[in-house]
């Protein structure tokens, strides 16, 4: 069964809920499924791309493995894949181990990044274009509480909504 914006609100939730009561199996769906769904004892999660920026990754593999649980989440990669070296980077500084695979892959990368570079490009110049144009190594999770908020007053200065209000309407 397929999952995705293109299907009318109601679709969207028939099968959220087949799902969760073990009607349908597999879910094939888009990023419409990262966040806010929370299905008992699911236990896989693919990512048939990897997300542009570090908060949708964690939130698509964080629909497994929830409430102590044990989960596998898989990301398809690719050679161009532009993620692989923040993801990489990432699983390291997470403590977790980077797959033998990955690790080659990432190797053969840069191995053909320093090849393609010539004189007038060095190193430091790549790691800025990277960190430039990958999402990965954006504002970081710390700091995504703190961007939420910053919406939240903005949303409420543009629409006038009055904190102090005690029924949350519109302020003068």
């Amino acid at each position: 069964m397929s999952l995705h914006g293109g299907k009318e609100q109601h679709e969207r939730d028939g099968i959220i809920k087949d799902f969760r009561s073990g009607v349908i199996d597999i879910i094939i769906a888009t990023s419409v499924a990262a966040r806010g769904l929370d299905v008992q004892d699911l236990n896989l999660v693919v990512n048939f791309d990897s997300p542009s920026h570090l908060e949708d990754y964690v939130h698509r593999v964080g629909r497994t493995g929830r409430a102590g649980k044990k989960g596998l989440a898989i990301t398809l990669l690719e050679r161009d894949d532009r993620v692989l070296p923040d993801l990489v980077k990432m699983l390291k500084k997470s403590g977790k181990d980077v797959p033998l695979e990955v690790m080659e892959l990432y190797n053969e990368v840069e191995n053909q990044n320093t090849i393609n570079n010539d004189s007038t490009t060095n190193h430091a110049t790549t790691n800025q274009h990277r960190k430039k144009f990958s999402g990965y190594s954006g504002h970081g999770l710390e700091q995504l509480q703190q961007r939420r908020e910053v919406q939240n007053n903005a949303e409420r200065k543009a629409f006038a909504v009055n904190e102090d209000d005690d029924e949350g309407g519109a302020g003068d």
